[in-house]
């Protein structure tokens, strides 16, 4: 038997060395995708990280004015209809198709103009299922399911862009290594620091109001969680559109830019002494990088070297170098724990134990340095969860989970405070703003901010600047 096979592979083996010796045979090399329709081919997921999209290649065609209708999926099925500009068709080099649909074959209708002539083409475009790559014995799905309560009128058409997460098998297994103690051996365990554990799997998707899944982001396209590389861990966040178009992104010790067909754009490492960046990115009105991080490495005032924990704000430009610095220890008051005691145990974006949900959380005196509630540089006292841009001043306002919503000038300087007022030092208190009513009447309001006609929202997310008219 080994025998006869062993004959066959070298028959096998000869008679295709003959052939690519041949002079009438072209050199080896597999055919591209044919035309799909009266332009060129249709690729599914052309850069590989996002399955439900497509691109129609031009094929030399030169085309404008085009329109693209993914058709909605039976009789209730949400159309996606957009128009398609001179610059996304030069930078893809072909029709972006995004909206279809999964494990569908997807009915695409492209109209477009060429040589003065009105055209349409129908197109079938074929997707696989998406896959959720992170599950264990506490998945209760295999992806996340949307259940549609309500569609306002005039809302049909929406689609929703979702940010959310899922957990991986191993959990937090990676920790930053924090200074020891002046005393301590050079065998002797290490403590950990900084805010790396602060890492699950993204799950990031739109859906439309349907409850059907019209996008994703392939989890692998910026995160591994079955790889030891803290350079594709984090927690995929504060993804923010810009004025081109495309989103901008933090997770971990990268921040990112990526367009819908999934191009990744930038993936810049954080700029050195820089650590942990999540919760937000922002584009200014001049084109740079808003990001929250934490500081490496940072001296405090005892001597001892910490790694901070989401209080610091960064501007890059768009190559990743820095422009300017806010440190919030020095800018605010890291002591102040007025709000840390009235926090919920199992508060969103805290690492404590969910089971502890409803309770107060309970403030140690000596809690460890690392990603835990505590007050001074090196605890969570700040927990800087959002960042907006005021371009008429060039300030920046931060919502600070732990602290409240501040303004911050360009020099540093804190320009207003609205937060309870109790706890704040002497130069800080001057800058709490007080509530007043209509007619511009102070109210009166307690030092934990009740007041008689108004409540302050403690542990405050993401605050905005809103375009009064």
């Amino acid at each position: 038997m080994f025998g006869r096979t062993r004959k066959t592979l070298v028959a096998g083996t000869i008679a295709l060395t003959l052939g690519l010796s041949s002079f009438s045979v072209m050199s080896a090399g597999f055919q591209p995708a044919p035309p799909a329709g009266n332009l060129g081919s249709v690729i599914v997921d052309p850069y590989g990280n996002a399955p439900l999209t497509a691109l129609v290649g031009l094929n030399g065609h030169k085309i404008s004015d085009v329109k693209v209708t993914v058709h909605g999926k039976g009789d209730k099925g949400v159309p996606v209809s957009y128009l398609v500009g001179i610059e996304s068709l030069k930078n893809y080099d072909g029709i972006p198709i995004f909206g279809l649909y999964q494990k569908h074959d997807n009915k695409v209708t492209v109209e477009y103009k060429e040589n003065g002539k009105q055209l349409k083409d129908e197109y079938l475009v074929k997707t696989s299922a998406i896959a959720n790559k992170y599950m264990d014995n506490r998945s209760l799905s295999d992806l996340q399911t949307t259940q549609v309560v309500k569609v306002a009128p005039g809302f049909e058409d929406r689609l929703y862009l979702v940010n959310t997460h899922t957990f991986t098998g191993q959990g937090s297994d990676l920790h930053w290594h924090g200074e020891k103690d002046k005393n301590a051996g050079i065998l002797d365990a290490g403590p950990a620091g900084g805010a790396l554990p602060f890492d699950v799997a993204p799950y990031t998707f739109i859906v439309d109001t349907e409850g059907e899944y019209r996008w994703w982001l392939d989890q692998d396209a910026l995160y591994n969680g079955f790889d030891v590389d803290v350079n594709k861990r984090g927690y995929l966040m504060g993804i923010r559109e810009t004025p081109r178009g495309t989103f901008t992104a933090v997770q971990g010790q990268h921040w990112y830019e990526f367009d819908m067909m999934g191009q990744i754009l930038v993936n810049h490492k954080l700029p050195r002494g820089f650590l942990d960046a999540s919760h937000e990115s922002v584009e200014t009105s001049k084109g740079t990088m808003l990001l929250r991080v934490g500081k490496r490495n940072y001296t405090r005032d005892d001597g001892l070297h910490v790694h901070t924990i989401r209080d610091h704000i960064i501007e890059v430009d768009k190559s990743g170098r820095v422009l300017d610095v806010w440190d919030l220890n020095i800018i605010l008051d890291p002591l102040r724990d007025s709000l840390l005691g009235a926090l919920d145990a199992g508060a969103v974006c805290v690492n404590v134990d969910l089971a502890h949900a409803g309770q107060q959380a309970k403030l140690e005196p000596d809690t460890p340095y690392g990603d835990a509630l505590g007050v001074g540089p090196g605890r969570n006292w700040a927990h800087v969860n959002s960042i907006a841009y005021d371009g008429k001043d060039d300030s920046i306002i931060l919502s600070s989970r732990h602290q409240g919503v501040v303004k911050i000038g360009r020099d540093k300087e804190v320009k207003w405070i609205l937060a309870p007022s109790k706890g704040w030092n002497e130069k800080l208190a001057k800058k709490v703003l007080k509530p007043v009513d209509t007619n511009g009447k102070a109210l009166s309001c307690n030092e934990n901010g009740q007041c008689e006609k108004y409540r302050f929202r403690l542990h405050l997310h993401s605050a905005h600047r809103l375009a009064i008219k």
